[in-house]
């Protein structure tokens, strides 16, 4: 009913126009789960509506276009902040890619013309990853990060709904000036990323789409089904697929690295689980607006201090070497499996400052308990505090490999690992020499 009272809310016209298709499809919704609970409640009155709807449709459609034909385009951008000029104006020409209804889509571009020469905004660039923030519902809160909160949600569009994964910005982000550039700049990477054909998306967390205006700024992703890595490893059945699942995350790294993308703040929250147990990296290469919300966090050096447990020492060093993030995203590796261990942050029994000096000097992270030998071994080779002596990820893949079927031959043939949820090394190797390296998603020069 909430959800009833904000659709009907008197909203200006022009928003009116742009989403109007998607407010049809969230009163069909509503009106189906109408009919569920009388069916449950065997009400037997209950007024049929669908088969009027088709005509109810028409006579929105007919009764908007009209009105919105009538107003002069003064009267129609009146009923908008300055600031809500342009995003209307992009929620219009969205609507054209999902309506297939000729009155409505002829109504559309007239008045996406005419308010667009009225308020000087003619040759304005669209993106065709933009999402109007009416066609987001946000659900069930999942995390917060560094920059944001990340939701399950749904995603309307072309009369039908799909569940997504939603990022919004924390608020003292969105709100400042300098944030909607950056985020831009992210969103146009992140989507060209998306479009080269030549780079592996497997272990890529897909862009469905953001809105980069006003606040909240969000992203839309695919749903990744099986939650986090952190919470996937934490089920007593997952516990055998410990190797196997860092095997991707390990290779995912590799793509990146291979186009010269950086994550850095590679972390079990931002490392998710899709269908078929396929890991996906997210939240990779968002360096400017990382920084940017750390300095802007209410409590910068708290912020500062929980982002510090996943890095290696020269990333905490001012005269860091920019090549050296790549040696990072490996340390950080080593702390995501230490992570899935404990299942805790790193250095979970220190404070901050603690965990600093553990860091720059080079004391490493406590052993766990219960961890064997050879896994102590590889996670104290990755977390190394000299980079120069930390493994390459060819020679990580190599020692998981050599460590996943040693697990499974010692636990015998009923905790056999399923092979699907294995990496495919060879052929991501092969298809690595041909991956486009013009591709900086990892760092946006401004």
């Amino acid at each position: 009913m909430v959800r009833f009272v904000k659709l009907t809310h008197r909203r200006p016209l022009l928003t009116r126009l742009g989403t109007s298709d998607s407010t049809i499809f969230k009163i069909r919704e509503l009106q189906l789960l109408l009919d569920d609970v009388a069916a449950k409640l065997d009400v037997v009155d209950m007024p049929s509506w669908q088969d009027h709807w088709s005509t109810a449709c028409e006579l929105h459609r007919s009764t908007l276009v009209d009105m919105v034909s009538r107003a002069d385009s003064r009267m129609l951008v009146n009923e908008l902040r300055a600031d809500q000029v342009e995003e209307v104006l992009r929620t219009l020409h969205a609507s054209l890619r999902s309506s297939e209804v000729p009155l409505l889509t002829d109504c559309v571009r007239e008045t996406y013309d005419r308010i667009a020469k009225f308020s000087r905004m003619e040759g304005l660039q669209m993106f065709d990853w933009y999402i109007p923030r009416q066609n987001v519902t946000v659900g069930d809160h999942i995390g917060s990060g560094t920059f944001g909160t990340v939701s399950h949600g749904m995603l309307s569009y072309g009369g039908s709904e799909k569940k997504v994964i939603v990022k919004e910005l924390h608020k003292e982000l969105a709100n400042d000036s300098s944030s909607s550039g950056l985020f831009l700049d992210q969103l146009q990477f992140w989507d060209g990323l998306m479009k080269n054909e030549k780079i592996p998306k497997t272990h890529i967390l897909s862009l469905i789409g953001g809105h980069h205006l006003g606040s909240p700024k969000l992203y839309v992703c695919e749903d990744a089904v099986n939650g986090d890595l952190l919470t996937f490893l934490g089920k007593a059945e997952n516990q055998s697929l410990f190797f196997p699942m860092f095997l991707q995350v390990t290779e995912a790294l590799m793509i990146l690295h291979s186009n010269d993308i950086v994550h850095g703040a590679l972390k079990c929250n931002n490392i998710l689980i899709g269908k078929d147990n396929v890991v996906k990296l997210s939240d990779f290469g968002f360096s400017y607006i990382r920084s940017l919300s750390v300095e802007l966090s209410s409590n910068k050096d708290k912020a500062m201090a929980d982002a510090v447990r996943w890095k290696a020492k020269e990333m905490l060093e001012e005269t860091a070497d920019p090549e050296l993030r790549y040696t990072a995203d490996i340390y950080s590796l080593g702390m995501c499996m230490i992570e899935a261990i404990t299942q805790a942050p790193p250095f979970e029994m220190c404070d901050d400052d603690e965990v600093m000096a553990m860091i720059m000097s080079g004391a490493g992270h406590p052993r766990p308990d219960n961890v064997p030998d050879e896994t102590w071994d590889l996670i104290s080779d990755l977390c190394n505090a000299d980079c120069r002596q930390r493994p390459t990820l060819d020679q990580v893949v190599q020692r998981m490999t050599e460590l996943s079927l040693s697990e499974r031959g010692s636990k015998g043939a009923e905790n056999d690992i399923d092979p699907e949820v294995l990496p495919e090394a060879e052929s991501d190797s092969q298809n690595q020499a041909g991956i486009c390296p013009e591709c900086d998603f990892a760092e946006v020069q401004r």
